[in-house]
């Protein structure tokens, strides 16, 4: 579900440790009674989660390419999200400040 104030997520861990640190920073206002309903029928739905699935990692790829056609290095990942940091800052760093990003 991308719908604004219907955002679920989900963390899967053995560690208590990192459970407890984890839950230091989670959102103290929890999730919502309709977010959750979402989150259970989307669960339920295999054509969905299939659907959403293949968007993340198209999306992910295609953020990747741009991001390292920018000069930005993206680590690795399967999951819906890309880490990256800028290969050069001092180079890419008067192109933020233009954008008013600094």
């Amino acid at each position: 579900m991308g719908w604004r104030g219907l955002r679920v997520g989900y963390g899967i861990a053995c560690d208590p440790e990192l459970v407890a640190q984890v839950m230091k920073a989670r959102n103290p206002f929890g999730v919502n009674a309709l977010a959750a309903a979402a989150a259970r029928a989307a669960l339920g739905d295999p054509k969905h989660l299939s659907r959403s699935a293949a968007l993340a990692a198209e999306g992910r790829a295609r953020l990747s390419v741009g991001l390292a056609e920018a000069g930005f290095v993206c680590a690795p990942s399967q999951t819906n999200f890309v880490f990256s940091t800028p290969a050069g800052r001092l180079r890419i760093l008067p192109r933020l400040c233009a954008i008013g990003a600094c």
